[in-house]
């Protein structure tokens, strides 16, 4: 499953992604409905889509799955119900592969119906870190003569809300689309 992005904060959003040979699409797809009809189901769901593509020898379903927590989707893929109907979905792929994002890395998405696999730690970690350093200095340039006279506690607390929420909402976004490509490179088609 590849991860995508989520909206809320503790949001799981789960993608797999799927290779189907095409003499198997029809039975892949029935087993598939009656997976995700299954998922509906469970506590936290938040819904489920796919983008499914041809290739040159197969064709690949991204299949989207969104749980309010953590919690709710170990329920659903720890399932006997899901066990079941995954053997049966397996049956017909090539290959399946599962990502699922909670966290940090949902910060690194972009605009797109590709399903977008997580940039490396060491990439989000260095993207992050420009950005957080960025805005330190402007912060600092602007507001530095203004909370030097605030006791710690409170110029630590104004500056990390400053800073984390400036980082999801401005910096990571723009810092996402400028790095994109060096986040996620083009990979050949298959």
């Amino acid at each position: 499953m590849n991860p995508t992005e989520t909206n809320k904060p503790n949001e799981v959003t789960v993608v797999v992604i799927h290779q189907v040979a095409a003499n198997h699409q029809k039975n892949f797809e029935t087993y598939l409905k009656q997976l995700m009809t299954a998922a509906s189901r469970y506590a936290g769901y938040q819904g489920s889509e796919i983008v499914q593509r041809e290739k040159k020898r197969f064709w690949e379903y991204n299949v989207f799955y969104r749980f309010d927590n953590f919690e709710n989707y170990q329920r659903w893929n720890d399932s006997d119900t899901k066990a079941k109907l995954i053997k049966k979905v397996h049956q017909h792929t090539l290959s399946s592969k599962k990502h699922s994002l909670s966290g940090l890395e949902t910060w690194f998405t972009l605009s797109t119906d590709e399903p977008i696999i997580p940039p490396p730690k060491y990439k989000i970690v260095i993207t992050t870190w420009i950005g957080v350093y960025a805005l330190l200095l402007i912060i600092f340039h602007f507001l530095g003569k203004y909370l030097v006279p605030l006791n710690l506690s409170l110029r630590f607390l104004i500056v990390s809300i400053l800073i984390v929420s400036s980082m999801t909402y401005l910096v990571m976004p723009l810092m996402t689309r400028m790095f994109a490509w060096w986040l996620y490179p083009k990979k050949p088609s298959a």
